[in-house]
C-alpha cells in the first residue's frame, strides 16, 4: 500500500489514536522481550564470567529531549506544509 493511499484512508483522529497506543505500548509486557533477554543475558554471562540479570538487558524507551510544541509552532509547521498564510 503506497504512503498516499494511508494518507487518504486515515482519518486524522485515528491517526492520533495510533500514536498514543504506541507510546503505551514501548514499554509494555511482552513475553519475547524477556525470552530474548534472558538469552542475551546468558551470553554476556559467558562473555565476562560473571551471573548477569536479565532484567538489566531489557530496554527502556523514553521520550527524553521531546519538546512540548506550542500552538505557534503548530501553526508555523502546517503553514510550511500547507503553504497557507497562518496568521496569528
Amino acid at each position: 500500500m503506497s504512503y498516499d493511499r494511508v494518507q487518504q484512508e486515515t482519518s486524522s483522529s485515528r491517526f492520533v489514536k495510533w500514536m498514543l497506543y504506541l507510546e503505551m505500548d514501548v514499554n509494555a509486557f511482552h513475553r519475547e522481550d524477556h525470552y530474548h533477554a534472558q538469552i542475551a543475558a546468558e551470553i554476556r554471562a559467558g562473555n565476562i564470567g560473571k551471573h548477569v540479570k536479565s532484567n538489566t538487558m531489557l530496554l527502556k524507551f523514553t521520550k527524553e529531549g521531546k519538546k512540548k510544541q506550542t500552538m505557534s509552532d503548530s501553526k508555523a509547521a502546517w503553514g510550511q506544509i500547507t503553504g497557507a498564510s497562518m496568521g496569528d
